[in-house]
């Protein structure tokens, strides 16, 4: 049967106050069931959504469900249906967990409305931005942050006094509404705020945000690159009414044993919400699943192998030197490993991630009724997290180098670092090269449009935005030579075909530097130009004193114009005729 965590009896006799909403009710934890339960209501977001779930003095305004349900209740009440916690993932590296992504959870909501009960896991109840693809359901982690750590105070459960069931409260140990106020008692116990949220990706938060469960969209390797979460109201049918009437529901936070289990969850969501060629996803998607499991069991034996180093410190401190250097040695090939290992199940993470974000790619083809802006930005963002699993993979080789083992003498290792790290520079200038060719193009499209429509002044504007867009799609992709000549050179190093190679990797140096420079030249042009724009307007303004000002400030403008664009011309013959010569880097 269920077990009850944090039982308040006061608050559960009071049921709902004010307008409805649950509050201060138990939070329940089902071992036979895997489940943490509490009470949640719906609200009606009025931003975009940038969480999921939130407690009621959260940010309320942005989310699909909120609750009243303290941040350490609900901590340990997961820590009791046996999640770890972020520390314990980042045992061999302080990004352990955010690579992992610790102990999956499902997020599920429960709620009965007209005699009917729904039961629909979070994802399920989204869509991606205006494209209005179902969101794919990925499962969430238990990411309690930074290093959350219970500390009891002598002679007291942490921070509860007078909280277990059956126990008097002390004096004024109840807020308004039955609430408990003991949030200071709670944070200092378990290093976790009242006020938790279960995160989204896809939003840059404008304020200080605490996700005790983490959704993987969140992360900084793929939060750039996704849709906002848009509440589906087809899945959610009479969302205003249940909002409205504070129709009372249950958020269900489900532990899920294995990722493979995760993505057989995820096909039969697809199925239901009648995907095209969801089957055939989730079968390439389940081998990945597998092998993360595995890798996950294996990084789980080593942080226990490294707790044992750990507690044998002092032991060890008393062992011969020889010993010692020995066990000192053994420590770092395990943390070696054990970051080798986080960046192996990042990459895996990544790469079934991008099978995914392909499905996005393919419901843009295929329905033409998406707006063409809408269109555009799903493109620009699925070309630009398809870098993501390539530069993981080079992270993978890069921490490879430092295992234990690793083939090569130390400077050669180190040059092979050196070339790893080129070799992510180039592909990241080419994600960024990616991106400024879609606003080049974008900008290109506005220049006609305001054309057509015979806006002269707006077309100028947007000519100036397109102008600069060009220049940073230039400079990209001169980076990108430059780096590859570098990238050369330490690979010729390696590989001993340096000579052979350096003339020409030298002139194509010179080249790309020149073109650089031939670009800063331009930046400068294009702000005078932009400043020129501005002293015309002031110019017709009539206001006689401001148009005269702007009449000298204008004539300096032609003469800074005329010198730029000279400027840029003979930079423009440097470079094209190979720069001027550069010294080899050794």
């Amino acid at each position: 049967m269920p077990i009850h965590v944090r039982v308040s009896t006061a608050a559960a006799l009071l049921g709902f106050i004010g307008l409805g909403h649950p509050v201060a009710l138990a939070v329940e934890v089902d071992r036979v069931a895997g489940e943490v339960r509490f009470p949640c209501w719906f609200v009606n977001p009025t931003r975009t959504l940038e969480v999921f779930a939130c407690h009621r003095r959260g940010p309320a305004h942005e989310t699909v469900v909120a609750f009243d349900a303290t941040g350490p209740a609900i901590y340990r009440a997961l820590l009791e249906l046996g999640c770890r916690t972020a520390s314990y993932w980042n045992g061999a590296g302080p990004d352990g967990f955010v690579k992992s992504q610790g102990d999956r959870l499902l997020v599920v909501v429960r709620w009965e409305h007209r005699g009917e009960r729904h039961e629909r896991l979070a994802e399920e109840m989204l869509t991606e931005g205006a494209i209005e693809l179902p969101m794919l359901v990925r499962g969430f982690s238990f990411g309690a942050r930074g290093a959350f750590k219970v500390v009891e105070p002598e002679g007291a459960a942490p921070g509860e006094p007078g909280d277990r069931e059956g126990e008097p409260d002390a004096p004024g140990a109840r807020a308004e509404g039955g609430e408990r106020a003991r949030p200071a008692e709670d944070w200092r116990a378990t290093g976790v705020p009242v006020e938790v949220e279960i995160s989204l990706g896809a939003s840059v938060r404008q304020r200080p945000s605490h996700p005790l469960i983490t959704h993987p969209t969140g992360s900084a390797r793929m939060q750039p690159w996704m849709l906002e979460p848009v509440l589906d109201t087809g899945v959610v049918a009479d969302h205003r009414e249940l909002v409205e009437k504070a129709v009372p529901a249950t958020l269900v936070i489900r532990r899920v044993r294995s990722e493979a289990d995760l993505v057989e969850v995820a096909r039969a969501a697809a199925l239901r919400r009648g995907l095209p060629d969801s089957e055939r996803l989730y079968d390439a998607l389940a081998p990945i699943a597998r092998e993360v499991d595995a890798l996950k069991r294996d990084y789980e034996g080593l942080l226990a192998e490294i707790r044992k180093v750990l507690e044998a410190g002092a032991a060890i401190e008393k062992l011969p030197e020889r010993e010692r250097l020995e066990a000192a040695e053994r420590a770092k090939g395990l943390l070696f490993r054990g970051r080798w290992l986080a960046q192996r199940i990042e990459e895996r993470y990544l790469s079934m991630y991008a099978l995914e974000e392909e499905r996005k790619a393919a419901w843009v083809e295929a329905h033409e009724e998406i707006p063409p802006e809408a269109r555009d930005e799903a493109r620009v963002l699925v070309s630009g997290y398809r870098f993501e699993p390539a530069l993981a993979r080079l992270e993978v080789q890069a921490a490879a180098l430092d295992l234990p083992g690793a083939e090569g003498t130390a400077p050669e290792r180190a040059l092979r670092h050196r070339a790893l790290e080129k070799e992510l520079e180039i592909v990241r200038l080419e994600r960024s090269r990616t991106i400024a060719a879609a606003n080049l193009r974008y900008y290109e499209g506005k220049v006609r449009e305001m054309r057509e429509r015979k806006d002269a002044y707006v077309e100028r504007l947007f000519e100036e935005d397109r102008a600069r867009a060009e220049v940073e799609l230039r400079r990209q992709e001169a980076r990108s030579r430059l780096a590859r000549t570098e990238l050369a050179e330490i690979q010729g190093l390696l590989d001993g075909s340096w000579d052979a190679a350096r003339e020409k990797a030298l002139e194509e140096r010179r080249t790309a530097q020149a073109e650089l420079e031939a670009l800063e030249l331009e930046d400068q042009l294009l702000e005078t130009l932009e400043e020129v724009r501005w002293a015309e307007g002031d110019l017709e303004s009539g206001d006689a004193p401001r148009a005269a000002e702007a009449g000298k400030r204008l004539k300096a403008l032609r003469e800074k114009e005329a010198e730029l664009r000279a400027k840029v011309r003979e930079a423009r013959q440097a470079a094209e005729r190979g720069g001027t010569a550069a010294p080899a880097r050794r």
